[in-house]
């Protein structure tokens, strides 16, 4: 789905059920100011907004760069699923704010952001984390930065890691993206493609995913 920015009307809606968000409109008490070192100047002015209806169960993680917001990052629910194994839902353990995930490792600069979230031992695996790695470019064309998830890792077991590559996660910098699923499965439109041999044995789905 192509992203198609709305000056208007605040967000658009493509086919995928990707939203753009553009008007700066109060967000819910649990949200905070953004202040992304991924950012053109007047990045401090951004929130992390809310589609109308849709309260999620937790408030947005956060991660911190000298005591300013440098992340933040939303999902109803993140689960995952090795081949035919049961299905592990993580959200509690990523939102939660009274068992917060350990972030500790996540990294903050002007043009890059790496978000990894440390889990610890899940069921059989031991030392789960999830890193999001993000970027952040300046178009000349049109005159603005735009930030792009550009890959999630799942790495476990101490040396094993499962890297998928993303397809159209970017907004401008001065919007927050969100879209109903970012996942690798194919009925929600597979924006997050395996790019080794160990991802492709692995599903991984964020639904109502903004950052």
């Amino acid at each position: 789905a192509a992203v198609s920015p709305v000056h208007d009307e605040g967000m658009a809606q493509s086919d995928g059920g990707m939203l753009i968000e553009e008007r700066l409109v109060p967000a819910d008490q649990p949200f905070r100011r953004l202040q992304l070192p991924l950012q053109s100047p007047d990045v401090s002015r951004r929130k992390l907004l809310q589609a109308p209806g849709a309260a999620l169960p937790f408030p947005p993680l956060k991660v911190l760069s000298n005591g300013e917001p440098c992340v933040l990052f939303q999902a109803r629910k993140l689960s995952l699923r090795y081949e035919k194994e049961n299905q592990l839902d993580l959200t509690e353990r990523a939102f939660s704010p009274q068992k917060p995930v350990d972030t500790s490792q996540s990294v903050c600069r002007q043009d890059k952001a790496m978000l990894v979230m440390r889990f610890g031992d899940v069921g059989d695996l031991r030392g789960l984390s999830i890193r999001l790695q993000l970027s952040n470019t300046f178009y000349e064309s049109s005159g603005q930065w735009w930030f792009s998830v550009d890959s999630v890792s799942l790495l476990y077991n101490t040396s094993e890691e499962a890297v998928f590559n993303t397809s159209e996660v970017y907004a401008p910098a001065s919007s927050s993206y969100h879209c109903l699923h970012v996942s690798s499965l194919q009925r929600y439109s597979a924006l997050l493609l395996p790019s080794t041999d160990h991802a492709r044995r692995w599903t991984i789905t964020f639904t109502n995913f903004q950052v």
